[in-house]
């Protein structure tokens, strides 16, 4: 039987990212446990793979159907009041977790919301101390420059409007997101695929 260093219960996003980076050294033996369907590149369901995230968020085999939960507070002071209802809580079960089913956006917050951030006491949190790690996690296919990176694990592109649904297209053109090679916060959409 073997012996693992690491086992993990969990194969979502965190999960994933941790059996990836524990492995990277191989003298440890990790094992990564997952109750939802594996999706090893290549053989990933069509739904998982469609743009539109609606595909397999909508999916019962991609969730946790049963799962429910108390949402809402139970008072201390009043510990023989009834305990609020149980709710359905919505939870992925597949690799990859939500990252594989949510719809795949690049947002990053707008630079004065993380310097913001220092001034309330969250040194190391400000848009000059977060964006190399941004950098770093994307390729970003579109554009170049100080804002994007080239060489991360996760691809980013755009949809040009030539590819967008109907809806979209009828915007008026003021009110339709920008994109520009200047601009440090832009909306992007990625490839659903995780590191796996």
């Amino acid at each position: 039987m073997p012996v693992y260093d690491y086992i993990i219960v969990g194969g979502g996003s965190a999960g994933s990212v941790m059996a990836h980076r524990l492995s990277a050294r191989s003298a440890n033996k990790v094992l990564l446990c997952e109750a939802g369907q594996d999706t090893p590149p290549g053989k990933e369901p069509h739904e998982i793979a469609d743009s539109y995230s609606g595909t397999a968020y909508f999916d019962p085999r991609f969730h946790w159907t049963e799962l429910k939960v108390h949402t809402q507070v139970v008072s201390h002071n009043n510990p023989q009041e009834n305990r609020p209802p149980l709710r359905k809580y919505e939870q992925a079960r597949v690799l990859g977790g939500g990252s594989s089913i949510n719809g795949q956006m690049a947002n990053r917050g707008a630079p004065t919301d993380y310097d913001e951030w220092v001034k309330r006491g969250a040194d190391g949190w400000g848009w000059n101390d977060v964006l190399p790690y941004f950098k770093k996690v994307e390729r970003d296919l579109d554009f170049d420059g100080p804002f994007h990176g080239k060489d991360g694990r996760i691809p980013v592109r755009r949809i040009p409007p030539e590819h967008w649904t109907a809806m979209p297209r009828q915007w008026p053109r003021a009110s339709r997101p920008r994109v520009s090679n200047s601009c440090p916060t832009r909306t992007a959409s990625s490839s659903r695929a995780t590191s796996r």
